[in-house]
């Protein structure tokens, strides 16, 4: 199941509580950020996270009749 966390935390809307407590606050499993030199950059989970930002050319092509059918997620 390695791989399936991230997403099951997404989509339970418990990512940023789990996360953040993992990296940065000490909350379950310790404060990893000042332990392990590979999280000193890790930046906090927050809502823009929850959605992958979709690509520039996909928001172009999605014009129709000088109307854009797609935005840009919040935050991106």
């Amino acid at each position: 199941m390695e791989g399936q966390r991230f997403f099951d935390l997404r989509r339970w809307g418990i990512a940023a509580t789990t996360l953040n407590g993992y990296v940065s606050t000490g909350v379950g499993g310790g404060a990893e950020k000042n332990r392990l030199q590979q999280f000193t950059s890790a930046e906090v989970f927050v809502a823009k996270h929850n959605l992958y930002p979709i690509p520039d050319q996909q928001i172009q092509l999605s014009k129709a009749s000088g109307k854009t059918n797609l935005t840009q997620n919040t935050g991106w």
